[in-house]
């Protein structure tokens, strides 16, 4: 599990033309602020990165693994 952060809310974007770049088994959920990816096959081997995502949605963005996203949520709350 990865989430993108997004750094503003993109304006339009075509979400079925970002969805019809999922591999088998991956699965992809978008609120204005970030983008919620599942892929089981590692993140090394999705086409739905960071530098795809920032080209589609045309904001930039940073990519974090849950693991990662959970840590930075502790630190946040200190």
């Amino acid at each position: 599990m990865h989430v993108t952060f997004l750094s503003s809310k993109p304006d339009r974007y075509n979400q079925s033309s970002i969805e019809e770049w999922k591999q088998n088994g991956e699965e992809v959920f978008f609120t204005d602020s970030a983008v919620y990816l599942y892929c089981p096959n590692g993140y090394g081997r999705t086409k739905l990165n960071n530098n795809f995502l920032e080209a589609k949605l045309k904001v930039g963005a940073t990519t974090r693994n849950w693991k990662t996203t959970n840590e930075l949520f502790k630190i946040a709350q200190q």
